[in-house]
């Protein structure tokens, strides 16, 4: 699998100085040879004074004042001076990360080797050139297109898990908060009924497309339009997203498929530094990117660039939530990048209807072994479409309500720091204190904000009322919890499920859920000396496996 960093560095930490070795090299004939992309990280700043607060947005320095956030060297600009000494060298460039306080250039290997030896530079990196179709979208199937009532009635309850009516309640939609959507494009978000508020209420206040370098969005993709429906969506008798009186920033920072993907993460760090500039306190990315760019060893929230950049974002008091990524059900299976940064809400998708993981929900752990995704939310959903529903799937939308869940949060608790604002999502889970790979915490609730945890999780015993054998497999049936039996229609489901061995590991399961019972499949060999973990209406079982 191609790495998007070649693992080839090449460092100079005592170089010759820049006039020797500018005249040196401009007197060098320039020899053609085949071009790459890569990063080009200086030593420092260079010479530079206190004015870079001028670049930021009101909004950008109430946000730090809030926060009392200092200012430091990754605010300042990457030094003038060393870009127009390596241009000199370069076949194209395509910018600079004051963050990573390095430029993106295009050069020859000769001239990479020159900008190697620069006395400013501490190293250079490659970037892999690829031509891949976009994995992280996900594909939408078409109801029929007269709406039926059950429709309306699904597409109104399909954010209950959320608990929206105690934010709606209490009029909390995300005001005085701005919003960074990152995504493919917005065609069409301008035209559409659902949206029509943003507009008319000036809620919309920047747009900028990173790979054009022009402030148009609304074409390209309508990804980006149905992510800012769940956002920010609204009619007279639907809630689509939960953040609808939020002012939002648009970037496009990616197309559908093209030979430039490989500059994602460039366009997606532009976009993150672009976004803390202009004042967003949330930002919304519904993009995870895998094999397109990484290998699975570099998913430990310190190796990508992108998730460096997306953690730094909370140090300047932004909260960065990312879709986990579409790929339970392929070769990649866990998440992608950035969504393995530790210091962002990284979402998972499930159905609105259960309360299970989707099927192709990206799951944990990062390489490194830690928890992600962090939280979950639906992410099978009933989209607005002229006259019709369409059916969407992905984490790419359940990341957009979890960052309206987010913004109602901020408004409620404006005097929370970034940090505190990420650590209570996750407990308001519906599984905290407990966690698994798949769903993280559990789905955030709203309640937890105005009742908190009302009890503690405790230890109930199941009765397992059939154990039987069937093709080569332990079925294992379980209809009644604690002496009672499973409500038949009961609406809060089951949370998760694990299956751990004897020596703690925890192993793949399969799980069926018909209306009041639970079902799960565990291979025989796997099967002596089993627990079974269940978190079922809050409450937290762990109970050995009797044996056949």
């Amino acid at each position: 699998m191609n790495s998007f960093f070649s693992s080839n560095k090449i460092n100079r930490n005592n170089a010759i100085p820049i006039f020797l070795w500018l005249a040196f090299s401009l007197a060098v004939s320039n020899v053609v040879s085949a071009q790459q992309w890569g990063y080009v990280v200086f030593k420092d700043k260079g010479l530079h004074d206190n004015s870079c607060q001028n670049n930021f947005s009101a909004a950008a320095i109430e946000r730090r004042f809030l926060q009392n956030i200092p200012w430091d060297e990754r605010d300042v600009p990457v030094h003038e001076e060393y870009i127009s000494i390596i241009e000199n060298y370069t076949d194209s460039t395509f910018g600079t990360s004051r963050w990573l306080n390095a430029a993106v250039v295009r050069a020859s290997e000769m001239n990479w080797k020159r900008i190697a030896a620069l006395p400013f530079v501490l190293e250079v990196e490659f970037l892999q050139e690829q031509s891949v179709l976009a994995a992280e979208f996900p594909t939408t199937n078409y109801l029929p297109s007269e709406i039926s009532d059950y429709q309306v009635k699904e597409a109104k309850t399909q954010l209950d898990l959320l608990e929206p009516t105690q934010f709606s309640e209490r009029e909390l939609f995300g005001k005085n908060t701005i919003i960074a959507v990152f995504d493919a494009g917005f065609t069409h978000a301008d035209d559409l009924e659902q949206l029509s508020h943003l507009f008319k209420n000036n809620q919309i206040i920047e747009t900028k497309d990173f790979l054009k370098k022009t402030e148009g969005v609304y074409s390209h993709s309508v990804h980006g339009t149905e992510v800012l429906t769940f956002l920010a969506g609204k009619t007279d008798s639907i809630q689509y997203g939960l953040a609808s009186e939020a002012k939002y920033l648009l970037a496009r920072v990616t197309p559908n498929m093209g030979f430039f993907r490989f500059l994602n993460d460039v366009q997606w760090i532009q976009a993150l530094e672009w976004a803390d500039e202009k004042g967003a306190s949330l930002v919304n990315s519904s993009l995870s990117f895998t094999n397109q760019l990484y290998e699975r060893k570099d998913l430990n929230g310190r190796t990508c660039k992108i998730s460096i950049a997306a953690n730094t974002a909370m140090d300047k008091g932004i909260l960065v939530v990312n879709a986990a990524g579409n790929e339970f059900q392929n070769g990649w299976e866990i998440i992608g990048a950035p969504a393995d940064a530790e210091r962002i809400l990284t979402v998972g998708s499930v159905d609105p209807k259960t309360g299970y993981i989707s099927s192709f929900s990206s799951v944990g752990p990062t390489a490194d072994g830690r928890l992600k995704p962090d939280v979950c939310a639906p992410g099978e959903l009933l989209y607005p479409d002229g006259d019709e529903f369409k059916h969407i799937q992905g984490t790419s939308f359940a990341t957009p309500l979890a960052c309206g869940f987010a913004a109602c949060v901020r408004q409620l608790h404006p005097e929370w720091n970034t940090e505190k604002l990420w650590t209570e999502i996750r407990k308001s889970g519906s599984l905290y204190p407990y966690f698994d790979y798949a769903h993280g915490f559990g789905i955030p609730r709203a309640s937890y904000f105005f009742f908190g945890n009302e009890e503690e999780p405790n230890v109930y015993s199941v009765q397992f009322n059939e154990i039987d054998t069937l093709n080569c497999n332990n079925l294992l049936t379980i209809s009644r919890i604690d002496g009672e039996e499973i409500p038949e229609e009961y609406s809060s489901p089951v949370a998760f499920i694990q299956f751990v061995k004897a020596t703690g590991e925890v192993f793949k399961y399969n799980v069926t859920r018909p209306l009041n019972k639970i079902i799960a499949s565990i291979p025989s060999e796997e099967f002596k000396g089993c627990k079974l973990r269940v978190v079922y209406d809050r409450h937290f079982f762990e109970i050995p496996i009797p044996e056949q």
